[in-house]
Parts: structure tokens; sequence; C-alpha cells
């Protein structure tokens, strides 16, 4: 194992469990995005070449940050909702300038499209009773989020509903709801992260706005009431954010 890679898959595990923090922005920071891209590509087509010592050390690294870390966020999300709503709002609102800036020309009517269909849409979805069968389609989603910077999987899950239950299922040690999770993680890298790799390859700044609506028009689910506290807090969450992304 090398333990540089065990803490570069830790920063990445921490920053997926927060709504509005991107794993793939924390990757393209700590320099193995595109190693990591790779990687994930090769073990799809060709295992026999993949760096193994590599995807094993990164994925060490973010499962003990996902297991160690989901506790005390279950706990805020639960215990402190609006603050927390408060707090992923600004880290997403931050965020949305990844992917802008990521592409080279501007597609604006197309964001501007995806942002409104997801505004519209989100309201309903965030009512969903979750179930396993939800779940499983959720993490296929989801884990998309592992391929784009900007996109956060913890947001995607947040924007459906899912994300108490999930995070709480991480810090309850409920491996059955985490088994059914894993499954569609596994089926989404299968179908959904080839094609978002091909989308990324072929139509680079037309997808990268496109993702980008997709966060603005779901930012509905997180907002919160206002409060001088819930205000602190978003500031707070942009602080963050803006400083992770500008070490890009």
């Amino acid at each position: 194992m090398r333990v540089a890679d065990i803490a570069r898959g830790a920063a990445i595990g921490a920053a997926e469990l927060v709504p509005g923090v991107s794993g793939g922005t924390i990757a393209l920071i700590l320099g193995i995005y595109e190693k990591a891209l790779a990687q994930g590509d090769l073990l799809l087509r060709s295992p026999k070449k993949v760096d193994w010592r590599f995807l094993l050390s990164v994925a060490i690294g973010m499962l003990g940050a996902v297991f160690l870390l989901s506790k005390p966020l279950h706990f805020f999300v639960v215990e402190y909702p609006q603050l927390a709503n408060a707090l992923f709002f600004g880290m997403v609102a931050a965020s949305l300038r990844v992917p802008i800036t990521m592409a080279e020309r501007p597609h604006i009517i197309p964001g501007l499209i995806a942002a409104a269909l997801t505004f519209f849409s989100v309201g309903a979805s965030a009512q969903l009773t979750p179930s396993h069968l939800t779940i499983f389609f959720a993490a296929m989603v989801a884990i998309c989020a592992l391929v784009l910077p900007g996109v956060s999987g913890s947001f995607i899950l947040l924007a459906l509903g899912l994300y108490e239950p999930v995070i709480g299922a991480v810090a309850n040690h409920n491996f059955t709801t985490l088994g059914v999770f894993a499954a569609g993680a596994l089926l989404g890298i299968v179908f959904f992260v080839r094609g978002l790799n091909w989308a990324l390859e072929h139509h680079r700044d037309l997808t990268l706005w496109i993702m980008a609506g997709l966060m603005l028009g779901s930012l509905r689910v997180l907002w919160p009431e206002f409060s001088v506290a819930s205000v602190a807090m978003l500031l707070l969450g942009v602080v963050v954010v803006s400083a992770l992304t500008r070490t890009r």
C-alpha cells in the first residue's frame, strides 16, 4: 500500500460525504484525477493492466474517511437540518464555478434548460420514500460524480432525498443498505461512467454546462430558513469551497 495514496483517498472520501464538495475536484487538486480516471477505465476494459496498488490504496483511504466521518455528519444533518442546508447551499453554490471554468466555450441556453428542468423536478423527487430500490438507482447516478469535478455525489443523494438514510446506513453500519448502494454504484460504473467519459471526450463543454445547470436547479432542495446562524453557515460553505477550488 502507498501511504500518500491512502491519504489522497481519505481526502476524496471526506469530500464525497459533504454535499457541495466534489471528490473529483479534490482529486484534481491532489493531482491524481486523470490517473484515477484512466485506471477506472482499465478496470472495465483490461483488469490485468490496472495499477492495483494505486486503486486499492485510494479505495482504503476513501472507505476509512467515510466510516470515520459519517457519524458526526449524520448527527449534524439530523439535529441541525437548517444549518446543514445553509452550509451545503453555500458549498454547492460556490462549486458551480468548477464545471463552468473547465469549459472553453459557453453553452448558456442548454445549461439554463437543465437548471429549469431540475428545479421543477427535484421538489417531487425529494419527497420519495427511501427504499432499497430507490437507493440502488440513486447510487448508479451518484457514482458519476466521481468522474466529473464540481459535482458532488452526496449532493445528488441530497437532491433525491436519500442523503440522510444513506449516511445513516454508513454511520449505523447497516450493511444491507450499504450492499444495495454498492451494487448500484458498481452497475453505475459499468453503464453510466463510461457514457459520461464519452460525453466529456466528445462534447466536453456542453456536458460541463449541463452539469452546472443540474447543480443550479437542484439548489432548490437546500434552500434554508434564513437566520444569523444560517447565513454564517452559508458564507462558511462558500469560503471553504472557494478556497479549495482556487488551488486548482
